[in-house]
């Protein structure tokens, strides 16, 4: 019984410490495996950060914009500027390094006006490196140039329109456009007298600041309407563009007929008017009155304009409309606005500003999107 006991027990013994060895195999077998596989996994490959078209020109250079690194490695950014595609990233050639993620502006100061070079901005981390290249063609020396394209943060663009009395439309001249993919400016023959207003974010002009050109293009699609005599005048009260998408019912949500801003009425000095407060004065854009029968582009010189609001008066931006506005006669144009996706309008100022150029607004620009 004895040695049966002990046999028993030095077999189960051997047995738990030959099961032991076999776990303690296997657990090192398994850290191996994870050591193993945790060496092969690549890096996290560096993104690169896109790079904003420049619209902001200057004579000695260019003011670049990117969205902000997403690395956690990160480490710096470097800018460098070379006059041929595929910039090389030697010292010669870069012209800024910036050690804080958050500043994603940089102005270049050193460049040769009237010339076209090519800026990358590389992203580098402790596990390497990523870059993105934009062009720009730089203006004359002591001339900026700004273009203000058409997005949410730098244009607004509402429609605006008179129904006819004979119309059964429910929100009558209280009705706006101002989320619409288009702005429109003329007449129908049953409904609407349509006019549009545009406004743009001019921080970039400096006051006082000569405008020597400053050209509006806006793409329209194709009609068989007649053109009546287009005409852009500077607009003298201001107003709030409103985000409904199409006419709709649009009370309080921005500028229509009746109203500047929800509540608030157009108004001349002699008192209330409707269909905005402009200018007398239109300008024609560079074709004049013509056909549309294909798509295109109309080119409006407002450098008298522009160089009003450079030397103070308010910047309310314009209206387009008609010169004849007739219910007898279909004349609507109907131009691309800021919310739509493709063929946008765009605003074109060059300044000359003896000893001065344009200043950035902040060293971050925050409300770029990730």
């Amino acid at each position: 019984m004895t040695g049966g006991s002990g046999s028993g027990w030095t077999g189960r013994r051997w047995a738990g410490g030959v099961l032991a060895r076999v776990a303690a195999v296997a657990l090192v077998a398994a850290l191996v495996q994870v050591v193993v596989q945790a060496a092969v996994v690549p890096a996290q490959a560096v993104l690169a950060v896109a790079v904003d078209t420049p619209t902001l020109l200057h004579g000695n250079g260019a003011r670049l914009t990117w969205r902000r690194a997403k690395d956690a490695d990160f480490l710096r950014y470097d800018v460098y500027r070379g006059t041929a595609a595929g910039v090389a990233e030697t010292d010669a050639n870069r012209i800024a390094r910036i050690a804080s993620r958050t500043t994603n502006l940089f102005t270049d100061s050193s460049a040769k006006g009237s010339t076209t070079y090519f800026y990358k901005v590389v992203v580098v981390t402790s596990s390497g490196s990523a870059a993105s290249e934009v062009s720009a063609t730089l203006p004359a020396a002591g001339t900026s140039r700004l273009l203000v394209r058409a997005a949410s943060d730098t244009v607004d663009g509402n429609t605006i329109g008179q129904i006819s009395s004979t119309s059964t439309f429910a929100c009558g001249n209280n009705t706006n456009w101002g989320g619409a993919p288009y702005i429109y400016a003329g007449s129908d023959t049953t409904t609407w007298i349509l006019r549009s207003l545009l406004r743009f974010d001019l921080k970039d002009v400096p006051a006082k600041a000569t405008i020597t050109k400053a050209d509006l293009t806006l793409s329209y699609i194709a009609t068989s309407n007649t053109d009546t005599g287009m005409r852009a005048h500077r607009m003298n009260q201001g107003w709030t563009e409103g985000s409904s998408p199409s006419a709709l019912c649009g009370a309080g949500t921005g500028a229509s007929w009746k109203e500047a801003s929800p509540g608030m009425r157009w108004r001349t000095k002699t008192g209330g008017t409707t269909g905005g407060v402009y200018d007398a004065t239109g300008y024609a854009p560079n074709a004049g009155t013509h056909a549309r029968a294909t798509a295109g582009t109309d080119v409006f010189n407002l450098k008298t304009m522009a160089q009003q609001w450079a030397n103070g008066s308010p910047n309310n931006g314009l209206l387009l409309k008609q010169a004849t506005e007739s219910r007898t006669v279909a004349s609507r144009v109907t131009y691309h606005s800021d919310d739509a996706t493709t063929a946008r309008k765009l605003l074109s100022f060059t300044t000359r500003t003896p000893g001065m150029f344009f200043t950035d607004p902040s060293s971050t620009l925050s409300s770029l999107a990730p």
